[in-house]
């Protein structure tokens, strides 16, 4: 949705707008402006990530992709006023962009995080026969971008070394719980599949859309040898102190694996996910994690792509962009704040 200005006499039709606005400021000011750096590198070259940071410098209106963002480019970091500030890595959907949860990252970075987003580079060859190789690179992006942003030289001594989060959202959930040493199972797909087709229709590819998705996820369980065995990956899993998940794909993952997971999860399903269908993702993750610390958050009412930073308007009235299509009376602001919300307090809390 747009951002408008309020006129000196705003009509009725504009208040409700207006108002999301300014529920979004409010939920996601904090006690810290908003650093921000980046680093593009060519997409199979290297490693291309955004980086959200605590900051007191000056900002400035940048255009970051799409959208306009008010942040201080490659400030000085603010001095901590308590401790160090924890370090979040956020793994985006298939074939996203990270700059498509700017939302979500400018409002942690101003609570005292640091916020690093990869852009995960080998999404289109999900589905063939380099599937394998993809997934391998998203994790290795995850794990990049961590070693990135703590040996950044202006944030290296800013940086809690003892709390290190994660943010996965739909793909990207399958994504940081891999990182943190989940393991991928074709049985456990197919099996699903074979009886849930008709309850969970577009991971099971009765759409035209989903078939594609599919095709892309059954190359992660494909028969070709897996990568690494699940012992010796364990001994790279990256531990993670607390795992927020936000529509995360669940089937596949196996629940053995799962439940040697020990982080404090957050798991917040969207209520009308018409992509990745309760009870079979979000639910399952729940109950194969296991343990009172995990969080199940079932109040987001909306729609897979709503977490997806709403795009301008110039945008969408230029071109049809699917995901940036909400039904009617939907506020994507407003559900992105909400989020937002959820997700810092669990980060925040002891």
């Amino acid at each position: 949705m747009p951002y408008p200005r309020a006129p000196a006499r705003m009509s009725a039709a504009l208040r409700p707008a207006l108002g999301a606005c300014i529920a979004v400021w409010y939920v996601q000011a904090g006690a810290f402006g908003v650093g921000y750096s980046q680093t593009e590198v060519p997409a199979g070259k290297g490693l291309s990530y955004g980086l959200w940071y605590p900051s007191d410098a000056t900002p400035d209106m940048k255009r970051l992709g799409p959208f306009e963002v008010r942040y201080a480019y490659n400030g000085k970091p603010a001095t901590p006023k308590t401790g160090l500030f924890p370090l979040v890595v956020l793994s985006h959907g298939n074939s996203g962009r990270f700059r498509n949860h700017h939302l979500t990252a400018a409002a942690l970075a101003q609570l005292g995080l640091v916020v690093v987003a990869p852009q995960h580079t080998q999404d289109q060859f999900i589905g063939g026969e380099q599937t394998i190789a993809a997934m391998q690179s998203r994790v290795a992006e995850v794990k990049a971008a961590l070693a990135a942003a703590r040996s950044n030289a202006t944030l290296q001594n800013s940086i809690d070394a003892q709390k290190t989060y994660a943010i996965g959202y739909s793909l990207g959930g399958a994504t940081v719980l891999t990182a943190a040493g989940a393991e991928l199972d074709l049985a456990l797909a197919d099996a699903h599949c074979a009886k849930n087709a008709a309850l969970d229709p577009d991971y099971c590819a009765t759409t035209p859309w989903w078939a594609r998705w599919l095709e892309r996820v059954r190359g992660i369980f494909s028969s070709q040898p897996k990568p690494q065995s699940q012992s010796n990956f364990a001994a790279t899993a990256v531990r993670f102190d607390k795992i927020a998940l936000v529509a995360p794909l669940g089937q596949g993952l196996t629940p053995q694996s799962l439940a040697k997971i020990h982080s404090k999860a957050l798991l917040i399903p969207i209520q009308g996910d018409q992509i990745l269908r309760a009870p079979f993702h979000s639910e399952y993750l729940r109950d194969a994690l296991k343990g009172s610390h995990v969080q199940f958050n079932t109040k987001l009412v909306g729609h897979h792509f709503g977490f997806i930073t709403p795009f301008p308007k110039w945008l969408t009235d230029q071109e049809t962009i699917p995901i940036a299509i909400d039904p009617p009376g939907f506020n994507r602001a407003a559900f992105i704040s909400e989020a937002n919300r959820s997700i810092a307090n669990f980060f925040l809390a002891p």
